[in-house]
């Protein structure tokens, strides 16, 4: 949650899948003023797909915290890495 209360998504990982967990950071934040997912960014679905490349859906929240949507972000895994540090949106999704 950032200092207007806007919620973003954040990436963990675990060697174990079940115990140790250690957080990597945020990864996608909420959309800045006036788009459509501006109040905040959730639940999170990440899909894997060929040659390193990634897929997010999310929900996105309007700034009344009302106005829903689907969202896609892309990220691409760096070499040496198992997960992307960031995700950009795809626009006009």
């Amino acid at each position: 949650e950032d200092d207007q209360g806007r919620v973003s998504i954040a990436l963990a990982t675990s060697r174990d899948g079940m115990k140790e967990w250690s957080k990597e950071g945020v990864v996608l934040t909420a959309g800045g003023d006036g788009a459509w997912d501006c109040g905040g960014v959730g639940r999170p679905n990440l899909v894997r797909m060929a040659e390193g490349k990634w897929r997010l859906y999310y929900t996105g929240f309007g700034s009344d915290g009302h106005g829903t949507g689907i969202g896609l972000a892309l990220g691409e895994t760096e070499e040496g890495s198992v997960m992307p540090s960031e995700f950009v949106r795809r626009k006009g999704v």
